[in-house]
């Protein structure tokens, strides 16, 4: 595993592509700037030094509060325009540890002006970061991408955080949960605004792909919720021993797409990445080449990939690209980046309005 130094060149390269993201004008992409955002830090196994740090960054002057609000803390913050504030998270009531319990460790972050706005949990030897979506592009239903762990601590795992009381959200595991859960069968949980979720595989090389999140009918479109994935720490591929935590995420399956671009990382050499199914049926081709048809919840992964590739389907897939541990490339620590598709678009005819405090 590298030191700080990795851990700050991939928060640099996630910091990019997320301004690459930001719509022009609405309606053409997904927005991933806004005033309102709802985010949680899974657990992450990293040896010492942890600490979760919010990176928040505006084109003009503004100002902001971070609060947790069920442990009653809070700290307000000032922008200045085209500098990187840093805000830091108590981690004792930031970082989820528990599983298969509601909890307590929501974080929301409200501003005067909109804002882009990451997260990243820190260690001396395992960090990842992770865009952090506005409220306005969250959704109510999710098909997880995470990864598969390699022991009973870096497990793959996934947490739900809740932007609204009475939320009430489908779980459908892909694999056995740690709390007991069986694969495929659906559950339900209720969660009030800003209690968060977390699941992790009770198979230590089990994966939580393919595991779907979605809100009921009774909670309605209303109450929209945040998910991220990963895992507590995890080689990519499974075979290079170069264990760190994976954080993203998860955009929400109306915004998936038929056409993706994944540049090479810089430095790197190889990566790796995975192409996940919503639908049956669904027919997937690299650059071109030969077609491979997948069902709901299943996926492809390409290991020890050196060139740009292009991905095109017939039905909306995600798509993921992560970074190979380095004693299987020239350079790097895993980390995952969940990508927006070249084709996504996203309507801003909402039935609700959030109301921020």
């Amino acid at each position: 595993m590298k030191p700080t130094r990795q851990a700050l060149r991939r928060c640099a390269l996630l910091c990019s592509l997320l301004f690459c993201m930001v719509a022009p004008a609405k309606g053409q992409t997904l927005a991933t700037v806004g005033d309102d955002f709802w985010l949680g830090f899974m657990n992450n196994t990293g040896s010492s030094n942890e600490e979760l740090r919010l990176f928040i960054t505006s084109q003009v002057a503004t100002s902001g509060t971070v609060e947790i609000l069920l442990f009653g803390w809070s700290v307000n913050f000032t922008v200045v325009p085209n500098v990187t504030t840093t805000v830091i998270v108590p981690l004792g009531m930031g970082e989820t540890l528990s599983h298969d319990v509601v909890d307590t460790k929501g974080i929301h972050v409200y501003l005067n002006d909109d804002i882009s706005l990451f997260a990243i949990n820190f260690s001396v030897f395992s960090a990842d970061a992770s865009k952090i979506l506005p409220t306005q592009s969250l959704g109510t239903d999710y098909l997880v991408s995470a990864y598969r762990g390699i022991t009973n601590i870096t497990r793959s795992e996934m947490l739900i955080v809740a932007t609204e009381d009475n939320t009430e959200i489908e779980i459908t595991p892909s694999v056995q949960t740690q709390g007991g859960f069986p694969a495929g069968v659906p559950y339900l949980i209720n969660l009030d605004q800003g209690e968060c979720y977390q699941i992790r595989a009770n198979n230590t090389t089990q994966d939580l792909t393919g595991t779907r999140v979605t809100g009921t009918l009774t909670s309605g479109d209303c109450r929209p919720f945040a998910v991220f994935v990963g895992a507590q720490c995890a080689n990519v591929p499974t075979t290079c021993t170069t264990c760190d935590h994976l954080f993203d995420q998860q955009f929400p399956t109306f915004v998936w797409g038929t056409e993706y671009y994944m540049p090479n990382f810089e430095s790197t050499g190889v990566y790796t990445y995975r192409i996940l199914a919503k639908d049956n049926g669904t027919q997937v081709s690299v650059d071109g080449g030969p077609v491979q048809s997948l069902n709901a919840g299943q996926f492809i992964e390409v290991n020890d990939e050196a060139q740009p590739r292009q991905i095109t389907s017939n039905l909306p897939v995600q798509v993921v690209q992560l970074m190979q541990g380095d004693n299987c490339s020239l350079n790097g620590d895993p980390a995952m980046l969940i990508l927006n598709a070249h084709d996504q678009k996203i309507s801003y005819s909402l039935k609700c309005r959030i109301v921020k405090p």
